[in-house]
């Protein structure tokens, strides 16, 4: 994250990234609390797991365990649906 704030000329310390990644995470959940649509969910799934879990290295355990959770949710919504 702190080299995407470099590339674009803005400059920022660890702390202040690791805030803004916090806080991006918390409005993240308030709106994933709505009521998403099934590619809302998908591409939830893919922002978080693959973008942040795997790229970014960003979330911990828990949050991993608890996106897991979420896609297999989303996969029995989908599993449902195709019945």
């Amino acid at each position: 994250m702190v080299g995407l704030f470099k590339r674009f000329g803005v400059r920022v310390s660890v702390d202040e990234a690791f805030k803004a990644l916090a806080y991006a995470n918390e409005e993240y959940k308030k709106f994933e609390e709505t009521e998403l649509g099934i590619d809302d969910k998908f591409y939830a799934r893919a922002y978080r797991l693959h973008m942040l879990g795997f790229h970014e290295g960003a979330l911990d355990p828990v949050d991993i365990e608890e996106e897991l959770k979420k896609a297999e949710e989303y996969l029995k919504t989908i599993e449902n649906l195709v019945k």
